[in-house]
């Protein structure tokens, strides 16, 4: 028997025990746009309690675009609109702590108590049964109206509670700090097809409604065929090849999120997100201020450099301020 806690960052601990075997019971008070990523598995047999009121679908704590995700997988959605509880069981694990489904969660001073302990266990699952009971089921139909309660309430709450409403401070934070990596990588020209299109367009709706309206992040999307060797967080700087064998560089940008082209073997779409005062820049232009940087023979490799020399981050920061 194991009892373990976690803080003041659990989601690593709390995703790792929501892909363990179901069924999977969830009270998660919030979810955020982010919620399906952070709890990946979860699909038929399994079920989510939430706080979906009208009060917390306008303030944007709860998304409508994360509970029909969750729906179209097949996950069983009840709405609490008193409930503030955040626990998850599956078949042999229980988390118990402070932590929405939520980027505001992520990057807010969480803790976390996982245990085996059977009793424990018993308890989460018996705890969410009973708010099923009083709760209300989440349907097409409530989720449509979710999204207009939402809509006509589009600005985040200006107060900033940690881990529940507001955005956290992340306009000021584009990179990972400390940033010690990134990677140089080559972005040929794809036609995006309509499954593609579409899922882009969701994708980058996910990401906006995340980072809050008044983020001032651009996004774009990569096509990737075949396995994406990246994962949310790794920086990127994409060099095009367009018409005429132009090559650009574009800026440091994060990734967002990696999903599967419908219709597509193995075709990958990347959310990638990027300051929105940072311009692609030309190879040429590139490679000069490298050059007074210090760098004069530095190599803009476009097959996946990792670059992790503190000298050359540092001068690849320097290109765009950053």
């Amino acid at each position: 028997m194991a009892t373990t806690f976690f803080a003041p960052d659990p989601w690593q601990a709390i995703s790792d025990v929501a892909r363990k075997a179901g069924p999977r019971y969830a009270a998660i008070a919030f979810l955020g746009a982010s919620a399906p990523n952070l709890l990946d598995r979860f699909g038929r047999r399994d079920v989510i309690v939430v706080n979906a009121g009208d009060d917390a679908i306008a303030a944007h704590a709860t998304s409508p675009e994360a509970l029909q995700a969750f729906f179209d997988r097949g996950v069983r959605l009840v709405s609490s609109s008193n409930l503030h509880a955040k626990v998850l069981a599956t078949r042999t694990t229980a988390v118990v702590g402070s932590a929405n489904a939520s980027r505001n969660s992520q990057q807010s001073s969480e803790a976390v108590i996982v245990t085996d302990q059977r009793s424990v266990l018993e308890d989460v699952k018996a705890f969410v049964k009973k708010e099923i009971r009083g709760g209300k089921e989440i349907n097409e139909l409530f989720i449509k109206r979710a999204r207009k309660i939402r809509d006509a309430s589009p600005h985040v709450p200006r107060i900033n509670i940690p881990g529940v409403t507001g955005q956290p401070p992340a306009d000021t934070r584009n990179l990972p700090d400390p940033l010690t990596e990134l990677f140089l990588e080559g972005e040929e020209p794809i036609e995006f097809s309509d499954d593609a299109k579409r899922l882009e367009r969701d994708r980058r709706a996910r990401v906006r409604s995340a980072l809050g309206p008044d983020s001032k992040f651009g996004f774009y999307a990569w096509l990737y065929d075949g396995k994406v060797p990246y994962r949310n967080g790794d920086v990127l700087i994409l060099i095009r090849t367009a018409g005429n064998n132009r090559v650009s560089v574009r800026p440091p940008a994060v990734v967002e999120d990696v999903a599967l082209v419908p219709r597509r073997k193995r075709q990958y779409l990347v959310t990638l997100r990027y300051r929105s005062e940072d311009k692609t820049l030309s190879r040429k232009d590139v490679l000069a201020e490298l050059a007074q940087a210090g760098l004069p023979d530095f190599e803009l490799e476009d097959d996946g450099r990792k670059i992790t020399d503190t000298n050359e981050l540092a001068a690849l920061r320097g290109l765009w301020r950053l």
